[in-house]
């Protein structure tokens, strides 16, 4: 019974690591599903929709792994700061919970694109707000 802890926990592990692989995966997949440049506001949605949903799921532990926060860090953050310039309401309010959810999750590697976002966002509000006057 001794010897068989630590094998199980050496499988464990693994099968951690495995599961860490294909959600990087997944996450990469998901962040190229969201370039607006590339994709349709359709797919977008979409995109956004599961990566919001991976998100809430995985909350703070997503911050564990480097190769995941690389990725939130770098294409999905330069995709949320393209789909933040855009009219359609339902893009918008998919993009700012997935805004939200992502400095929730993984706030600590987030300090600059955070800064890039709010900044972005209170510049459009303050255009908007001459446009209207």
């Amino acid at each position: 019974a001794v010897d068989y802890k630590p094998i199980r926990t050496l499988e464990r592990s693994e099968g951690l690591k495995t599961e860490t692989n294909v959600l990087v995966e997944i996450m990469r997949f998901l962040c190229k599903l969201s370039d607006p440049r590339s994709n349709s506001e359709e797919t977008c949605i979409l995109s956004l929709s599961l990566i919001n949903i991976a998100l809430e799921a995985g909350g703070k532990r997503l911050g564990e792994d480097g190769d995941l926060v690389e990725i939130m860090r770098g294409d999905l953050c330069k995709h949320l700061l393209n789909l933040s310039q855009t009219e359609d309401m339902t893009v918008l309010s998919l993009t700012l919970r997935v805004v939200f959810n992502l400095f929730n999750s993984i706030k600590g590697h987030l300090k600059v694109q955070l800064e890039v976002f709010i900044t972005s966002i209170h510049l459009r509000i303050l255009e908007g707000g001459n446009v209207g006057g």
